[in-house]
């Protein structure tokens, strides 16, 4: 049926070629395959409100949709979690991975130095709101500011010490700049540094599980579960790893580079109403309360290990970061 819509409006208005017409009927049918399954997290538990970033982000993972599906339906098996079989309603799972070839390479490219700094007395931080990954944005197209001096914000601060390319293309995605332009590359070169020596003493934390009595109680108080409610369950079958790969793992699910996009290709009428139903919303409010929980369990991992914080904006204090600034109008 989806399908049928959607090559009736291409014929209708005739602008969407074959390849972005598969793209976002496949989006389109996936969010269908979820309908009863969100509708069924939704009326038997909170997990969609609730703000806690290990049972938040769980509602937005599609390995974990798997865990929820059982549940819901009461059918947590015996067996562990880990080898159970995807019911049929989710589909193939669709998860990115974190390959470790993604790693930065911006260090031998040529940008104009210190061009990210160029606008930075035309930036105006009392003008400014924050907005996506809590950048400073000066209205919706007029400018705007990665951070403040010695000031970085921890999704980038993330993905500058993780080297992950994919998410520091989320983040340009969050400008209007590309992340290939000399502007971009002068900006990540000059920040490299100051990172890495801000983190590396502590840099072998990342590699361990966050606070080894939080392992610890997840593994005692799952000794103990029995018959109780499903959020419980949730949090007690749910693995504390490592602070950056929840953090990514969080990042690669909510806001995916292609997913951006999907129906913006899907312009027929049709599409749009079927982004506004109830299950297309309650995924998208999800995943926004996923990204916010996200970026304060950084925070408070940040704060736990001795990093000076800005809580309110979600900034971590390091010493010699250097913003970019932005003034002037998006080029629509």
């Amino acid at each position: 049926m989806i399908k049928s819509i959607i090559q009736q409006g291409a014929r209708q208005f005739g602008y969407m070629p074959v390849e972005k017409l598969n793209y976002a009927r496949n989006i389109a049918k996936r969010l269908d395959e979820h309908r009863e399954l969100v509708e069924a997290i939704a009326s038997k538990t909170t997990l969609l409100s609730q703000c806690e970033w290990h049972i938040g982000h769980l509602a937005t993972q599609d390995d974990f949709l798997m865990r929820l599906y059982y549940q819901v339906h009461s059918k947590w098996p015996e067996e562990d979690p880990f080898v159970r079989q995807r019911p049929p309603i989710l589909g193939p799972s669709t998860l990115p991975e974190y390959p470790s070839e993604l790693n930065i390479h911006l260090l031998n490219r040529e940008g104009k130095k210190n061009s990210h700094l160029a606008q930075e007395a035309e930036f105006d931080y009392g003008e400014a709101k924050q907005g996506h990954f809590y950048f400073y944005y000066i209205g919706d197209v007029n400018g705007f500011a990665i951070g403040k001096r010695d000031w970085v914000p921890v999704s980038v601060l993330i993905g500058l010490v993780s080297g992950r390319q994919w998410l520091l293309q989320k983040l340009s995605d969050g400008t209007w700049i590309d992340r290939e332009s000399p502007l971009w590359v002068d900006w990540v070169n000059a920040n490299l540094d100051a990172v890495m020596r801000t983190v590396a003493p502590s840099r072998e934390r990342f590699s361990r599980n966050i606070p080894d009595e939080l392992r610890l109680a997840e593994e005692n108080y799952y000794a103990d579960v029995q018959d109780v409610d499903v959020e419980e369950r949730v949090m007690a079958h749910t693995r504390f790893d490592t602070m950056t790969h929840e953090y990514l793992r969080v990042m690669a699910i909510t806001c995916p580079v292609k997913a951006t996009t999907a129906f913006a290709l899907a312009v027929p009428p049709e599409i749009y109403r079927y982004q506004q139903t109830a299950t297309s919303k309650a995924l998208n409010k999800a995943t926004g309360e996923a990204i916010v929980s996200a970026n304060k369990m950084a925070v408070a991992w940040f704060k736990h290990n001795g990093f000076e914080v800005d809580e309110e904006q979600q900034l971590v204090k390091v010493p010699d970061y250097q913003p970019l600034f932005f003034v002037g109008s998006q080029d629509l």
